[in-house]
């Protein structure tokens, strides 16, 4: 949810008829979340599988939105929901929806790939496919690597992280992607997934709306079940994510 009213509209809504918020919306509502290829390919079915059980009146319209947007301003137009990491959307906390952790892709031929494994010395002597994220910050991988004084040499780049396991397949390249998503593509992708060889590096995924709509009960209704589903996502090894909420 957007910073500037975002605790009292918070506690509002969390506070607002919960008989109403529990009860799916009348009529055809349809609702509108906006999601990068990581969320929607993880986040996506269980969701609509969902609202398909508890409201078939309802609708979800999904849209992939890429990093490089432009983000939105505080009124979120067209979007009910936002779903990204914290740290790409500025300025307040958002709610926590779920974590997840770094882990690393390669093709199983891989020379440097012993026992399912890299250590710090392969991952800087192996080229690295990599996600493009903007901001002045560093991704999370990029980041864990320059502190253990790793330069990871970068010889390709992407949008999202949805490509990451299939252009890494047949190659040298490693690739550092969410393990949610290496774990559903790695069969079809034909990749290993490797632990980090410097312990995990967490991600977030967060929701935001408007502030004005924090009392809405189909909204309600919505983030109430976005964060149901997502706790069903939860893996082991991963701090807070069976309570969604704030960062801290």
């Amino acid at each position: 949810m957007m910073p500037r009213s975002r605790e009292p509209a918070r506690r509002t809504g969390r506070a607002f008829s919960p008989g109403q918020a529990a009860r799916p919306p009348a009529g055809g509502r349809v609702f509108t979340i906006s999601l990068c290829d990581y969320s929607l390919t993880v986040l996506g079915q269980p969701l609509l599988r969902r609202v398909r059980d508890l409201a078939p009146q309802a609708g979800i319209r999904l849209r992939f939105g890429t990093w490089e947007e432009p983000e939105p301003d505080r009124s979120l137009p067209g979007y009910d929901l936002l779903i990204r990491p914290p740290r790409l959307v500025p300025g307040g906390q958002p709610e926590v929806l779920w974590r997840d952790k770094i882990v690393y892709v390669a093709d199983p031929a891989n020379p440097r790939l012993h026992g399912g494994r890299l250590t710090a010395g392969d991952l800087a002597a192996l080229p690295h496919a990599a996600v493009r994220i903007p901001g002045p910050a560093p991704d999370p991988a990029a980041l864990a690597l320059l502190q253990h004084g790793i330069r990871p040499n970068v010889v390709l780049a992407t949008r999202g992280w949805l490509e990451l396991p299939f252009l890494v397949a047949g190659t040298d390249m490693v690739a550092a992607v969410p393990e949610r998503l290496a774990r559903r593509l790695a069969a079809g992708a034909g990749v290993t997934v490797a632990e980090p060889p410097f312990g995990p590096v967490e991600l977030a995924e967060a929701a935001w709306w408007h502030p004005l709509h924090a009392t809405d009960p189909g909204l309600t209704w919505l983030r109430g079940l976005v964060a149901e589903v997502a706790a069903s996502l939860a893996m082991p090894g991963l701090r807070g994510q069976q309570q969604p909420g704030n960062l801290t």
